[in-house]
């Protein structure tokens, strides 16, 4: 079986061993964790309440 990205089988005990397995995965995860945060951001800016008499939203020193 060819590992990702490769013409070549890898052997289990080289895929486990291989370093970018596990830079692949930071990069992921930093990634999601990244989406997650604008997700949030973007979730509580919705929810932001509104002046009745202006009209504009309250930003976080208001």
């Amino acid at each position: 079986m060819a590992a990702a990205g490769t013409d070549r089988g890898q052997t289990l005990t080289a895929a486990l061993d291989n370093p970018d397995g596990d830079a692949l995965y930071r990069r992921q995860y930093a990634g999601a964790e990244a989406e997650d945060q604008r997700r949030r951001a973007a979730e509580r800016e919705a929810r932001r309440p509104v002046c009745k008499r202006c009209g504009r939203k309250f930003t976080d020193e208001r």
